[in-house]
């Protein structure tokens, strides 16, 4: 008796936990689209009966679609680069109502505010950059606010060929590589980020800018940063030490 009552409470709380969720109605006739505030780091499916595709012009837009119709009720969920969690439930509609969510964020958007502000700064910091095929990257300032860490990126696309971005990467690694010895690196995620890194059009500039939790760089390590183009070779990659990164600037509070 005591097994069966604990067993009614944990399904009480499994679908009461439910039921806080939004849910999705979703067919297999129509897509609908889910607008988050920041770019999608992470998506898992309850069960392969919903079919996910990121859009890759939009970093911050999911298309979902029912691969079956009249599939089981099941769960999707979506992790954003700040870190923020977004649970939903999915049902079978043939005829969904909506097709568009836009979902606001659930935490402080302060740090994303001060990332948009620092597109339009100056160049701060000289003398750190690649160049490869008419394509040059620099980083162009170091800023902190409030325990986080505001790194702006410049690319400059010299050619007639637009220059798609397939990923920025920030990692930290060995400065010196001991032979035999597998190096070891610590992947950085951004807390969000600003500006234009999906792609550098033609002879045009584009900044982005990227936010990481505090952090310093051991004396043995630098931190890398890695632009790789999409379908191309036309790859960047620099390196900073612990010497630029703590002449960060400081950023004034938000009007």
């Amino acid at each position: 008796m005591k097994s069966l009552i604990c067993l009614l409470a944990f399904l009480g709380i499994v679908c009461e936990s439910f039921a806080q969720l939004p849910c999705l109605s979703l067919s297999t006739t129509r897509t609908t689209s889910l607008v988050f505030p920041f770019p999608i780091s992470h998506v898992d499916r309850g069960t392969m009966d919903i079919e996910v595709q990121r859009v890759r012009e939009a970093k911050n837009i999911l298309l979902v679609k029912a691969a079956i119709k009249d599939f089981s009720t099941t769960n999707i969920t979506i992790i954003t680069t700040d870190g923020t969690v977004y649970g939903f439930i999915a049902n079978y509609n043939a005829s969904p109502n909506k097709l568009v969510y836009t979902i606001t964020t659930k935490k402080d958007k302060s740090y994303h505010e001060y990332a948009k502000q620092i597109l339009d700064n100056a160049r701060s910091i000289h003398g750190i950059a690649d160049k490869s095929w008419g394509i040059k990257g620099r980083l162009a300032g170091i800023y902190i606010k409030n325990n986080t860490v505001y790194y702006k990126l410049s690319i400059d696309n010299k050619t007639a060929l637009d220059y798609d971005i397939g990923f920025i990467r920030f990692y930290l690694e060995d400065k010196k590589r001991a032979r035999r010895i597998v190096a070891q690196e610590i992947e950085l995620s951004p807390v969000t980020e600003a500006g234009n890194s999906r792609v550098v059009n033609s002879f045009s500039t584009s900044s982005i800018v990227l936010a990481f939790k505090k952090f310093t760089i051991p004396e043995s390590r630098c931190l890398a940063i890695d632009i790789n183009e999409e379908r191309g070779g036309r790859s960047l990659r620099m390196k900073v030490s612990n010497k630029k990164l703590i002449k960060a600037r400081i950023l004034p509070d938000l009007q």
